[in-house]
């Protein structure tokens, strides 16, 4: 199979490879170096084994690059799996300063952030909803730290010697006027 490309085309694939590259796409890679390869007079069954594929594999794309051209290959293109983000980049940007300015600014009366407040503020500024349980990762995600409340009255002096006291006096004083009768 000879088939020639022209320079502009070949440009063009080279840029669809170092986009591939970009991506980590590694479809999109060997597809797009095939092709290369193809251009540069390599015979089909040398590409084929290059790529660890058969031969038919590479008349397939090369048959569909001549009728799609690039359009096919822009449609392998992707940034990823999962869910896109809900908020755009300077969403999140104005998400992270109003955080960061803190909760009295946005009209709160307490002087810490929580997640259903996050999440409120979220929809108030931007009309999207998230999940309270979600906040963490978005916090992450956008720079911040989520941090779960501890209760410091478990750890004072105060609380440990009235602990002691109940367990060495108040608890057995119950145990025995309970099992008295």
């Amino acid at each position: 199979m000879k088939i020639s490309f022209q320079n502009k085309t070949k440009k063009r694939m080279v840029k669809e490879l170092e986009i591939a590259l970009e991506l980590n796409n590694l479809r999109l890679f060997r597809i797009a170096k095939a092709l290369l390869m193809i251009a540069d007079e390599k015979s089909p069954a040398e590409v084929a084994a290059t790529f660890h594929v058969t031969e038919r594999t590479i008349y397939n794309w090369v048959s569909r690059f001549i009728v799609e051209r690039f359009s096919w290959l822009s449609g392998i293109h992707y940034k990823g799996r999962g869910a896109k983000s809900k908020l755009s980049d300077t969403q999140k940007k104005r998400l992270y300063n109003v955080i960061d300015d803190g909760p009295e600014k946005v009209g709160f009366d307490c002087g810490v952030w929580n997640s259903p407040m996050i999440a409120e503020v979220i929809w108030q500024e931007f009309h999207v909803k998230y999940n309270p349980r979600y906040l963490c990762r978005l916090l992450k995600k956008i720079g911040l730290s989520f941090q779960k409340a501890a209760f410091e009255a478990d750890r004072t002096d105060d609380n440990t010697k009235k602990r002691k006291e109940w367990l060495e006096k108040t608890w057995p004083e119950i145990l025995r006027l309970y099992s008295s009768r």
